[in-house]
């Protein structure tokens, strides 16, 4: 509903408008025209249309858009108006070169009033207040424009977000001279739309019996793993690289029934095109007689009623065949023919809570704003988020397991900040047949993987008082294993590694320290940028190339290359050679002064400055393996380089042993790391005075031939 009975002219125009509770003017489902089930009208002083220009809406496109604004009141000097986008998808507008991204042109408004560029202080995105940072705004400085007169505004080079089923979120706001607020505006925009196929993305479930069917889901993808509209194909399916079947598929979501396998062992499967144009490779299917199944949780996704995206009927589209089972903030959705009645809610004191229609209860610790512990008593917190898009949380889930606290550790699909791009997480959750996957879930039966899906199969769920303690871990995984680490009360116990490279490959590690700056009552550290290079005297450096959209490396010249990431706790690791080092060779590292991301300002600590560091590794350094720690802002960053460690096997089983003294309430959880920089973890075990271990079924006989079966 619009201000429609106001008169141009009245004196109290403006006042009306802006007398309104600032919370009428937050971000709703009507202003992008996804209303759902539930939403409550509300009054705006403007209404906008959004339109792009000679070109379809297309996910990851860039385009020109126009916006058309009409007001319902008269705009005077000093009435300023901006525009702003959603948390993950941030609108960062600027006026210097229409050659550049998310150019403003405002010319054309010309004849109705003089409009000047300013900086202003606003929110980032409609859902954050506590990040107040300069934007890029307009300003009537001259004249005034009558009510329901038609403004538009060009925004050019617009780069569309890579997720389609969404409308485009772009809000328009004004602020009227005299006034502090900003008011928003209703309006449409247009809903972005799946481009071209580009991928095919075949799906199994991770662990199976023999002879039982493993649901393989094929999924037409654009290059940004939408499903595109459907279409008919007719592909080449292949197991363990044997061509087996032709299948034919006319929708862009299919069901694949009848395939089987009756000997025990890890197979792939691969799909493709008759002319191998495209192909997709399924996740690694382990089969074996076992007691349990494995389920792959989204959890935390948000609906636009509660912040997010999408509609829910939108969301679930895009889990089809990804997800076994999707937690929601504020809604139940359905994935595939599951009908899932459990739903979350998010409270600022008790974290993620998340139930269901028969009562069950659980109780989520969150991260990124951390939940404060002190509020849950251990019977209520069963969960703790150790991952998020691009975060690394795992001090969280220690922090919470040392004070006592039996949990699980868990991803979190959902985050606040201004990403360019999310790294994908996974929660993993073991569940016996039979029992409700919820109960699974209250018991803490995950464990998370980052990057891909990495089934992680741990023996036994707790330990008992003995002089040694023994954990056996299963892993399946589509890239070669790297390191097994293994962990005590959070601190390293052991690492398994299959050898290091001799052949003058090197591992250059970066490592940044999120915990919060104040204990568990703030946010964590803002993100930081890493910029450096690599350079050697006496040597030619090049660096590994690999596919990884985590690093950008740039050459310049034989002797040196730059590079650049990002990271939010955690670490990240890049490969490199050197080309006939002789004792004389040395390695310089520098990293240039940096200012943590700004757009995400925890409560207590502002944006640090990270001064520049220039480090000298002599070769003999880099053969035994060198650590340079220094300060952040408060915080320790890492700077590590050592030999390249030798790829594993894709598929291991590893016991790991500990037979130190016992004490109750020890925790112990394993990391695994592959090749390509994909790493998984267990949540943690317990030392417990009656423990009851709930053993997973083994299968430790050599793969055998396979056998596909059809129905």
């Amino acid at each position: 509903m619009t201000f429609g009975h106001l008169q141009a002219g009245e004196s109290q125009n403006k006042a009306q408008a802006t007398q309104l509770s600032p919370s009428n003017f937050r971000v709703s489902e009507e202003r992008t025209s996804q209303v759902e089930d539930g939403a409550v009208p509300r009054s705006y002083p403007g209404t906008f249309e959004v339109q792009i220009q000679n070109s379809e809406p297309l996910a990851g496109s860039v385009v020109d858009i126009t916006v058309g604004i009409s007001f319902d009141v008269d705009l005077s000097s000093g009435d300023v108006i901006a525009f702003r986008g959603h948390p993950r998808y941030p609108l960062n507008i600027q006026v210097r070169s229409n050659a550049q991204s998310t150019y403003l042109d405002f010319d054309r408004n010309r004849g109705v009033g003089n409009f000047e560029a300013r900086d202003v202080m606003l929110s980032s995105t409609a859902l954050d207040a506590d990040i107040i940072l300069p934007r890029t705004a307009v300003e009537l400085t001259k004249g005034n424009i009558p009510a329901n007169t038609r403004l538009e505004f060009s925004i050019n080079n617009l780069k569309l977000p890579d997720k389609a089923g969404q409308r485009l979120f772009l809000e328009p706001m004004v602020r009227f001279a005299g006034e502090r607020e900003f008011l928003s505006l209703t309006g449409s925009s247009p809903v972005i739309r799946a481009g071209s196929l580009e991928r095919l993305n075949l799906i199994g479930d991770s662990l199976t019996a023999p002879g039982e069917d493993i649901n393989l889901r094929l999924r037409l993808e654009d290059k940004y793993g939408n499903l595109i509209d459907d279409r008919r194909l007719s592909l080449d399916l292949l197991v363990n690289g044997q061509f087996r079947n032709r299948v034919d598929v006319s929708k862009a979501y299919n069901l694949l029934p009848g395939i089987q396998f009756k000997f025990p062992g890890v197979y792939s499967l691969e799909i493709r095109t008759g002319g191998g144009g495209l192909r997709g490779t399924s996740n690694p299917i382990r089969v074996k007689p076992s007691s349990i199944d494995v389920l792959w949780l989204s959890i935390g996704d948000h609906t636009v009623q509660s912040g997010g995206t999408h509609v829910s009927k939108q969301l679930a589209r895009s889990h089809l065949g990804i997800f076994d089972k999707s937690i929601v903030i504020g809604q139940s959705i359905e994935t595939g023919n599951d009908s899932n009645n459990v739903m979350g809610f998010h409270t600022e004191r008790h974290g993620f809570q998340i139930n269901d229609q028969m009562g069950v209860q659980l109780g989520m610790a969150l991260a990124e704003i951390p939940t404060d512990l002190r509020y849950f008593d251990p019977e209520n917190l069963h969960l703790v988020q150790t991952a998020g898009p691009d975060s690394d949380y795992r001090w969280y889930g220690i922090a919470a397991a040392n004070r006592g606290f039996r949990v699980g550790y868990t991803s979190y699909n959902h985050t606040f900040q201004e990403l360019e791009k999310e790294t994908p997480v996974y929660t993993g959750l073991t569940n016996p047949e039979g029992e409700y996957w919820l109960h699974s879930l209250a018991a803490g039966r995950t464990f998370v993987s980052v990057g891909e899906k990495i089934l992680l199969l741990m023996n036994p769920y707790a330990l008992s008082m003995t002089e040694s303690r023994e954990l056996s871990l299963e892993v399946v995984a589509s890239n070669p294993v790297e390191s097994l680490e293994f962990y005590k009360n959070g601190e390293l116990l052991t690492e398994q590694v299959t050898g290091y490279n001799t052949e003058n490959q090197f591992t250059l590690r970066l490592a940044s320290e999120n915990k919060p700056y104040s204990g568990l009552e703030s946010k964590p550290r803002n993100r930081r940028d890493w910029i450096g290079y690599l350079a050697t005297k006496g040597s030619t450096i090049d660096p590994i190339v690999f596919t990884s959209e985590d690093w950008q490396l740039r050459r310049a010249g034989n002797n040196r290359f730059d590079f650049f990431t990002r990271l939010h706790g955690g670490s990240r690791k890049m490969k490199f050679t050197l080309a006939t080092p002789t004792p004389d060779t040395v390695l310089e590292i520098g990293l240039a002064s940096v200012v943590e991301d700004a757009a995400w300002i925890p409560v207590d600590r502002f944006p640090q400055s990270v001064a520049a560091q220039h480090f000298l590794i002599p070769l003999e350094g880099l053969k035994q393996g060198s650590i340079r720690k220094f300060d952040a802002g408060g915080y320790w960053d890492y700077v590590e380089i050592g030999p390249a460690l030798l790829p594993g096997e894709k598929t291991l089983s590893h016991q790991f042993v500990d037979s130190t003294p016992p004490k109750l309430g020890d925790h112990y959880y394993v990391r695994v790391t592959l090749s390509n920089g994909s790493y998984a973890y267990t949540s943690p075990v317990f030392v417990e005075k009656d423990a009851n271990p709930q053993s997973q079924l083994s299968y430790d006989q050599p793969n055998k031939l396979l056998e596909l079966e059809e129905e």
